[in-house]
């Protein structure tokens, strides 16, 4: 009984300084400040989660791929090696040649 005769007084007393609709105003603000902190929080985490799911991962391989580049131009380097160098002069010479040729027929 004593307990509720002084929340009785203590609420009454409230109420008669509107500290009690201070108070109220404050958790309806607090209140709101958490559900929206909430909600980003959640916002946040699911669109992480969709996408680390419906988005491939790209992965490089940058040491094989330039191994791999790295060993193209050495073969296309000793392919030039092994084929004939052609002289350019005398092959448009033998063009012109040619040129010459099929048009006094």
């Amino acid at each position: 009984m004593v307990y509720i005769t002084s929340i009785y007084i203590l609420v009454s007393a409230l109420l008669h300084k509107n500290i009690f609709h201070s108070v109220l105003y404050m958790w309806g603000v607090i209140q709101t400040i958490l559900i929206s902190v909430i909600l980003i929080v959640v916002a946040q985490y699911s669109f992480q989660y969709i996408k680390d799911t419906l988005t491939p991962r790209k992965t490089r391989d940058l040491v094989g791929f330039n191994r791999q580049k790295f060993e193209e131009i050495i073969n296309e380097l000793q392919e030039a090696k092994r084929t004939p160098v052609i002289d350019m002069e005398s092959e448009l010479l033998e063009f012109a040649h040619e040129q010459l040729h099929d048009n006094n027929l």
